[in-house]
């Protein structure tokens, strides 16, 4: 089904030693915040997700409560995807504590970039995508030989994880750029 999107599919499943835990608790989390959000979507946005021009809202909680809320259930259901299909190989390599911890600096990471790219902006940032980023570099790093297969025209294309990954940045970045265009 995710391919019928334009979603890749992993080729090369590796057998996990452990059962992801951090992974699917993570991914309960966000997808439980997420929708129940999605109640009042607007203003939940608005009161928590991570606006630049005010860091200082919630004592700066909006760095970590914009990562558990998103903008729709698309974004909701591709960043859930990306977070279980490639956290749970990531997870098996560094553990659930350094995963963890990975998914928590690479968020910090884009919020800062989203920050320092427009300082004065008063639009609501939220979402997953800087940790699930994160996570998809890792993966790549650690998995350099992985493949994906990706539905082109009814047509398998199969990619390296390299280029699947600069593909999800520049959907990151095309999606930046179409958010801050309102």
């Amino acid at each position: 089904i995710p391919a019928i999107f334009g979603i890749p599919i992993e080729y090369n499943y590796t057998p996990l030693r452990h059962k992801p835990i951090a992974t699917w608790s993570l991914a309960a989390v966000i997808a439980a915040v997420s929708i129940a959000a999605f109640t009042d979507l607007e203003s939940v946005v608005t009161q928590w997700g991570l606006i630049p021009a005010k860091l200082g809202r919630h004592f700066g909680l909006t760095l970590v409560t914009s990562f558990f809320l998103h903008a729709g259930f698309f974004h909701l259901i591709t960043n859930l995807y990306f977070l279980v299909v490639f956290g749970d190989n990531t997870e098996d390599v560094l553990g659930k504590r350094r995963y963890l911890l990975l998914i928590a600096l690479a968020a910090f990471a884009g919020d800062v970039a989203h920050i320092l790219s427009s300082p004065g902006d008063m639009t609501p940032c939220v979402g997953a995508s800087g940790g699930i980023s994160g996570i998809l570099a890792y993966y790549c790093l650690r998995f350099p030989r992985a493949s994906v297969g990706v539905l082109w025209w009814f047509q398998w294309i199969r990619l390296p994880v390299g280029i699947m990954f600069a593909l999800w940045v520049l959907s990151q970045v095309f999606e930046a750029f179409r958010q801050s265009a309102g």
